[in-house]
């Protein structure tokens, strides 16, 4: 129909059947679809539009089947004003001539869109879901953006812009998603299933914050060809399992809220990483972490296997809970520290050494602050020497008593059950001796606490007893 009202139609006496189209074909008013019964599998299709309008009368408010705009005369902005909103079947935008189709604007109350089947957005075409406005779009099925066009669409401009997607997600575009514009807003693009990108650019604005959320019960893979840029937090919601298989930085934050998240063997992360009590995370070789300013890994107890740190000179990188390490410490820049808070512990997990982690040298400026706990795997054996090291300064024999007897002629030698205090059990090697002559008790006189072990100096001791 075009530029004619059809007039004295009623849901009870006009019905598009499933299969059949409407082509709202209108060029110089907005107009507005029959009053009809739309089957779920009926068709509306609008081609006219080519100047600014706007889907302001009820008519729009029906409970349509699938909808296609393509409108490629299209010259300026066209808003549906979150009116179309019932939706049973597909979404498809496939040409608004390099201009812009706003799903919702201003409307400050919340404005829900509900899509039964997918959502595509293809051909020479700008989607914009929300302005001003707070807006939910909710699509049932997929999610397809494949775009020619070079400039962005966007969740929000300066607003609340929501998209949620229970099927798969296909980004292939040319130009990027924009989760909300320099003017402000948030955009949350939550997604159910799983996601692949081809080409494009998830990005935002500042200070405008976008949120990146996988959020289902079942497993969910992630395929990004794209880096996400600062402003963009990646959220696991997943209560089964997320995994990153293809894309190996993330410039903003991951925030891992339930379930298992996997990242690639080398991952390089610029934000923030948080692991809730309920969530865990894999990094199956080497996280970088090597953002500009300073960052934050609050683990609440995962084990990575290694840690590269490499940041400007002067910046830090804050343990905010515990954090196990199985491999190693590499702090590869200058000036840079590592704050542990205690939160750190180097893990040993084998008798010879080969599971053992360990901190790279630090450069000039760099530094360990804080507590770190240095763990000695020793296997159930009974009585047997083991040889150790001490890697910190300053640590003393008494530091040891707690984990194991120590005695000697020193003053305070451990004591117990079947214990002869008086016997010394702790040695060093002086190589200025020749054979058994060379090991020497230590202490032989004063204070535990007064005996420091020296860093890097091999000790034998006997551990009596092990389980």
């Amino acid at each position: 129909c075009r530029d004619l009202a059809v007039a004295e139609t009623t849901q009870q006496n006009t019905t598009f059947y499933e299969g059949s189209t409407y082509e709202h074909q209108y060029f110089s008013i907005a107009g507005e679809p029959p009053q009809a019964t739309w089957h779920p599998a009926a068709t509306l299709l609008i081609t006219g539009y080519t100047t600014s309008k706007s889907f302001s009368t009820s008519g729009w408010q029906q409970h349509f089947g699938n909808v296609v705009y393509q409108c490629s005369g299209q010259t300026t902005f066209v808003d549906m004003l979150g009116n179309l909103k019932h939706i049973a079947g597909d979404l498809r935008i496939s040409d608004t001539n390099g201009n812009i189709l706003r799903l919702s604007l201003d409307k400050k109350t919340l404005s829900v869109i509900e899509v039964g089947g997918d959502f595509i957005v293809e051909g020479n075409s700008e989607v914009w879901i929300s302005r001003e406005g707070n807006t939910q779009l909710n699509v049932a099925g997929n999610m397809e953006l494949r775009s020619v066009s070079a400039a962005a669409s966007y969740l929000t401009t300066q607003g609340n812009g929501e998209l949620n997607v229970a099927g798969n997600v296909l980004l292939s575009s040319v130009g990027a998603l924009r989760f909300a514009s320099a003017g402000g807003g948030t955009g949350i693009f939550r997604i159910a299933g799983n996601v692949t990108m081809n080409s494009g650019l998830l990005t935002a604005n500042a200070p405008g914050v976008g949120i990146l959320e996988f959020n289902s019960n079942t497993r969910q893979t992630n395929s990004l060809s794209t880096d996400l840029q600062a402003v963009i937090t990646n959220i696991n919601n997943n209560a089964s399992e997320t995994e990153i298989i293809s894309n190996h930085q993330l410039f903003g934050s991951i925030q891992c809220n339930a379930g298992n998240l996997i990242l690639p063997e080398h991952f390089s992360l610029y934000g923030n990483l948080t692991v809730s009590e309920q969530a865990s995370v894999q990094c199956p070789e080497t996280l970088s972490v090597l953002g500009v300013a300073n960052q934050q890994l609050d683990l609440n107890g995962e084990t990575l296997l290694n840690v590269k740190i490499n940041k400007p000179s002067g910046t830090t990188v804050t343990l905010t809970s515990a954090m196990h390490l199985g491999g190693y410490l590499h702090i590869e820049s200058l000036n840079t520290d590592l704050i542990s808070n205690g939160n750190l512990t180097l893990l040993s997990q084998a008798d010879d050494g080969s599971s053992d982690a360990s901190v790279y040298s630090l450069l000039a400026g760099s530094d360990v602050i804080g507590d770190v706990h240095v763990q000695r795997y020793m296997e159930g054996e009974a009585r047997i020497y083991r040889y150790i090291s001490m890697p910190v300064l300053n640590a003393t024999v008494k530091d040891l008593q707690d984990d194991f007897p120590i005695t000697g002629t020193f003053i305070d030698p451990s004591t117990g059950s079947g214990i002869n205090k008086s016997a010394p059990s702790f040695f060093y090697y002086d190589e200025s001796l020749a054979g058994e002559a060379g090991w020497t008790a230590y202490p032989k006189t004063g204070l535990a606490e007064e005996a420091i072990l020296q860093c890097g100096l091999g000790y034998a001791a006997f551990i009596r007893n092990t389980t």
